[in-house]
């Protein structure tokens, strides 16, 4: 016996009404049930070695579906970005068993436009919107047909962000010198943080509600991140002895929390370890390079854009208000020197040099 219930019909209480045998099929498409029921039937009677006890019997009506999406050539058009002739969107949708049943013209200033009523049968539940219906004529008509086009995007004339273009720089630098980074979480444990920090700035960092104790505080440095990632490493046998890691930290000043950007990075060479290529051990002029490398691509990002906010104000400066425009400055010839050119520029570096300005005259 197989025995088929709608979605809405639930599996009956008394269990003895259910025999072995029995097949409840949860969710198929009501208007398919008898296609359903008759390929169930085939594979049992093909595959398991059943056998047909008696005929099919029926209780209630068929529920009524009807199911119509508008949809205009114009509008396919429009979306595709390219033309498909009328002729082979109504083959794609007969092909899909999706029939026109009524097409209307609508008159323009010129020209009519055509809106075809398009009838969903009940198998085809995604079907919903006339977006659908275009990607179905697509799917069809055949995506390698769509002509090739040249792809037309805005350029981005800015330049990144300074926080970016610092952990840029920073990174390249140090995995140029053979350090590997880390990733680690921003929240940190209390214990840890008192033993950094103090007690007033502690408090201040802390989080109203921690979901587990040992994120319970905004970090106030990456050193502490970075020892437990070399702890981390050291205990499964992987020598990374050369970490560092970009990122945040929240540093507490008279009650106030700021948010700034870091770089932090650690050394702990073990001598025993065995390296292809033997190199001179760390000490503290290579570690004082590497601090004064980093702080020099703060310094050039930073000046970076201050020369920029300084072009952007002298440009608007520049354009506001009317008036005709300043004389082209006469240039002179190159590899010659006027006399007042190089008498300005004399006194401009007597005035500017602080080395020689004991043997300036006035």
């Amino acid at each position: 016996m197989l025995a088929v219930a709608k979605a809405e019909e639930s599996v009956p209480d008394d269990r003895d009404d259910i025999h072995e045998g029995d097949v409840f099929v949860f969710g198929p498409e009501t208007h398919g049930l008898p296609e359903a029921l008759g390929r169930a039937v085939d594979l049992i009677l093909e595959l398991a070695g059943g056998q047909v006890a008696g005929g099919v019997h029926r209780v209630g009506a068929d529920l009524p579906w009807q199911r119509e999406i508008l949809l205009r050539p114009d509008f396919v058009h429009q979306k595709l970005g390219f033309e498909i002739p009328e002729a082979e969107m109504r083959a794609a949708l007969n092909t899909l068993e999706l029939p026109i049943v009524r097409e209307e013209q609508t008159p323009l200033l010129e020209g009519s436009r055509t809106t075809w009523t398009i009838s969903i049968p009940s198998w085809r539940d995604d079907l919903d919107r006339p977006i659908d219906l275009v990607e179905e004529i697509l799917r069809v008509y055949g995506t390698e047909k769509i002509p090739a086009s040249v792809v037309m995007s805005p350029g981005l004339i800015a330049s990144d962000d300074p926080i970016v273009a610092f952990n840029r720089r920073v990174s390249d630098y140090l995995v140029g010198q053979r350090f590997n980074e880390c990733v680690n979480y921003t929240l940190r444990s209390t214990k840890e943080m008192l033993t950094w920090i103090s007690q007033t700035a502690a408090s201040e960092l802390a989080i109203a509600n921690p979901l587990v104790e040992d994120q319970s505080h905004l970090r106030a440095t990456l050193i502490t991140g970075l020892l437990d990632s070399l702890r981390l490493n050291r205990s499964r046998g992987v020598s990374a002895s050369r970490l560092f890691e970009t990122g945040r930290v929240f540093v507490e000043r008279n009650g106030q929390n700021f948010e700034c950007v870091a770089v932090g990075f650690i050394i702990a060479e073990d001598p025993t370890d065995r390296n292809w290529l033997a190199r001179a051990s760390d000490d503290f002029f290579s570690v004082k390079r590497h601090v004064e490398t980093l702080a020099g691509i703060a310094a050039e990002i930073q000046a970076h854009g201050q020369s920029k906010a300084r072009r952007r104000s002298t440009c608007v400066r520049g354009t506001a208000g009317p008036g005709p425009a300043p004389a082209p400055a006469r240039q002179a010839p190159r590899g010659r020197r006027s006399a007042s050119a190089s008498a300005r520029s004399k006194g401009r570096n007597r005035r500017c040099n602080p080395s020689v300005r004991r043997r300036c005259k006035s």
